[in-house]
């Protein structure tokens, strides 16, 4: 029985900032975690309207759908927690322009994992709640790989610790691929908004000029897109996942990679299937 973990909630705050390029080479030196990251962000119209939250009674069951496809089932005790999750989706109506799925890959100990994150509204403080649902690898690479082809964003993440203005904070160092390989964002995080720290605040950083964080372009969801490095990636994926499987139930013969059952679907019916989802991506 596969497992969805209750999500974590948390209010994001956070400052985006170009690195100069010995900040770059600095944070790269001191990174505790590598991250090879592939993100999507879906459609606004008609391929996910919903995502709805059931619990059967009878197998204490809680179900999970997109647009009426079953996307996942989880066992549970009682009724409680898919109340809790439903009201919590319900609460925040602008959770289809935020929901993104993100496949990461652990460089050093090769572990992998999948996430469904829905963020809700800035407030005038910049503060929004998240919501992050680990979900299974194979059903994100899924969803990456059909819903998601026309906004990708690929990515590795270096995290470090470092001490900026007498506190210790974690630096998230973002180096893009694909499309757009060359360029590099540090987020910083905190936890509260009175804590935000200033480009001029820190010049071993970034430049006083540096601060991108009300920056529409440098936002992931407007940077994403059908990024072909990242889509041959996911099939690349896909096939591991799939052939991985194979070995497991003792199926010798080569696969083609992972059939998400129910998302043709989901395509076909809204019309708004890419060309090359119809027949192969050029």
């Amino acid at each position: 029985m596969l497992k969805f973990i209750m999500a974590r909630k948390a209010q994001e705050i956070e400052s985006k900032f170009i690195p100069t390029k010995s900040a770059i080479a600095e944070i790269k030196a001191a990174a505790q975690q590598e991250l090879e990251i592939i993100q999507g962000y879906m459609p606004m119209k008609g391929v996910v309207r919903v995502l709805e939250v059931g619990f059967n009674p009878r197998t204490k069951t809680i179900i999970y759908k997109l647009s009426g496809v079953e996307i996942l089932r989880a066992k549970e005790t009682d009724r409680d927690r898919a109340a809790i999750i439903k009201k919590e989706i319900e609460e925040n109506p602008n959770f289809l322009k935020q929901s993104r799925i993100r496949y990461q890959e652990d460089i050093k100990t090769n572990k992998v994992s999948a996430y469904l994150t829905v963020k809700g509204p800035a407030n005038e403080a910049g503060e929004r709640v998240e919501l992050e649902y680990k979900i299974p690898v194979k059903a994100a690479v899924g969803i990456l790989i059909k819903l998601c082809a026309d906004k990708l964003l690929y990515k590795t993440r270096y995290i470090a610790s470092r001490t900026l203005g007498g506190v210790e904070r974690t630096l998230e160092l973002d180096e893009y691929q694909g499309a757009h390989r060359g360029k590099y964002v540090v987020e910083i995080e905190y936890a509260s908004a009175g804590e935000r720290i200033k480009a001029a605040d820190i010049p071993e950083i970034t430049a006083r000029d540096g601060d991108v964080s009300e920056s529409e372009t440098w936002k992931n969801a407007n940077m994403a897109n059908p990024d072909k490095a990242a889509f041959k990636k996911l099939n690349e994926i896909s096939k591991r996942l799939e052939n991985k499987d194979r070995k497991k139930h003792g199926l010798g013969k080569e696969g083609a990679g992972i059939k998400v059952q129910g998302w043709s679907e989901i395509l076909k019916n809204t019309g708004e299937m890419p060309d090359y989802q119809k027949g192969g991506r050029n």
